[in-house]
């Protein structure tokens, strides 16, 4: 009887341990952990992040990110990366965000592709959801799939060949967007795929044929 009261013991700390780790997917400070881990370089200052981006413009590789050091820095990286960038996306006031971006520009060596990572912590959920849904909106076009699993709500979406793909994964839960997208030449083990196996999210490498 006691063995079996230690098993069961054993089984809820384990389902405890599964539920935090996939509510701290949505935490900077995950994030981080996985950059780190992913050797990405950590920029002290907006503006360092700002001249690691003009790298790419140099045809030069980099992998780096940043974590706003307040909510005004946060509302400048939603303008200047989301905001500037795609156009539609809605007008909203956030509290926290975690850019990170990896570029493998290797000439002649079949391996050029870049990777960017946004985590957007938005000031309430209605905007977290409106994020969402227009980001979702642009993936259409590709083999999408949407659900819930682990308690966010997600869609990945998948277009490419053997040479050539394009991944995105939208993670929604509560206040906090995770967005991965990956484009250029086809890899196996890239960064958009280890950024979701060390953050338990689905990967959209599931929708290759």
């Amino acid at each position: 009887m006691k063995k079996k009261m230690l098993s069961m013991a054993a089984a809820i700390t384990m389902a405890v341990l599964c539920l935090t780790g996939c509510s701290n997917a949505f935490k900077a400070d995950s994030i981080v952990k996985v950059a780190d881990k992913y050797s990405m370089d950590t920029m002290e200052r907006l503006r360092d992040m700002d001249d690691e981006l003009k790298t790419y413009l140099n045809e030069r590789d980099n992998s780096a990110y940043y974590v706003s050091k307040n909510d005004y820095e946060a509302n400048l990286m939603y303008a200047a990366y989301i905001y500037a960038v795609h156009g539609t996306s809605p007008d909203i006031i956030v509290d926290e965000f975690v850019y990170c971006i990896d570029t493998k520009l290797e000439k002649n060596s079949g391996y050029n592709r870049q990777t960017e990572i946004y985590m957007v912590t938005a000031s309430d959920e209605k905007s977290a959801r409106a994020l969402y849904d227009e980001f979702a909106k642009n993936c259409v076009a590709y083999d999408c799939s949407s659900g819930e699993k682990d308690g966010y709500t997600y869609t990945i979406a998948f277009l490419g060949n053997d040479d050539r793909s394009m991944k995105v994964g939208l993670y929604l839960k509560d206040k906090t967007l995770i967005r991965i997208s990956s484009g250029g030449d086809a890899v196996k083990g890239d960064c958009t795929e280890f950024f979701c196996k060390e953050l338990g999210l689905i990967s959209p490498s599931t929708l290759e044929k």
